[in-house]
């Protein structure tokens, strides 16, 4: 049985989704693919190639303290100093963006290699260049300029990324969101409410509401992640493996 994850949320606490995968894996799923997109996809990516606990909650930490609402630049440039060095993909995953000037899906991933009407794939090799693609339109973060595309975060247009879980022909998905949080804008409100709409396309998904502009560190919202996914264990276990 496949099982994928599509990970979302423009709140600038997703970062920290990186934790459901720990959980999952902690339980004994075994994933075959992820699928993320806006700051989720800032942890997934380390996590994905090896990355421990310990280095994704530290990338997570430095951009929850920035508090800058803009991650491109210089300050992408440090977060992915951080990212470990010679390391191998483990999980296949796929990050997503929208080319706005066609609505085409533009995936970077490491597992898939066909193109799709409507849907643009590209191999993951430049994490630079993938990270800027999703995290265009997160809170201040302008969209990416790149060969003639204007690139943005897959989940203000889509909702959550589950199209790259469909094309590895994933037979069980699960969707995590995370919501609210330390940065609230009209572009977080978007993707959550899209996010909703498209919960119904998983077996199951994992919602995790956190206060409209309350602040936590990255500790503390990896902490309410884990708890939640601790929640829904029963729900998780029986959707992704019975169903």
């Amino acid at each position: 049985m496949k099982i994928g994850v599509a990970l979302t949320g423009s709140s600038v606490d997703s970062v920290c989704s990186f934790t459901a995968l720990q959980n999952l894996r902690e339980q004994g799923f075994l994933i075959d693919h992820v699928s993320c997109c806006g700051l989720s996809a800032v942890t997934a990516l380390p996590f994905c190639f090896g990355a421990d606990e310990t280095c994704c909650e530290a990338i997570a930490a430095k951009l929850l303290n920035a508090k800058t609402g803009s991650y491109h630049g210089n300050f992408l440039s440090e977060i992915l100093l951080m990212f470990p060095q010679n390391l191998k993909c483990i999980i296949p995953i796929s990050i997503c963006a929208v080319d706005l000037n066609t609505r085409d899906i533009v995936v970077y991933s490491s597992c898939l290699t066909q193109s799709q009407p409507g849907v643009r794939v590209y191999p993951l090799q430049n994490a630079g260049q993938s990270l800027q693609a999703t995290l265009g339109g997160c809170a201040n973060t302008p969209e990416y300029r790149h060969n003639h595309m204007r690139l943005c975060d897959y989940s203000l247009l889509y909702g959550c990324p589950y199209i790259p879980l469909k094309l590895s022909k994933t037979q069980r998905i699960m969707a995590v969101s995370v919501r609210g949080g330390s940065i609230f804008s009209p572009s977080q409100l978007a993707s959550s409410q899209l996010a909703d709409l498209s919960r119904s396309n998983a077996d199951v998904s994992v919602q995790i509401e956190l206060p409209e502009g309350a602040e936590f560190t990255a500790k503390e919202v990896c902490a309410e992640i884990n708890r939640e996914m601790m929640q829904n264990s029963n729900k998780i276990y029986e959707k992704l493996l019975f169903s």
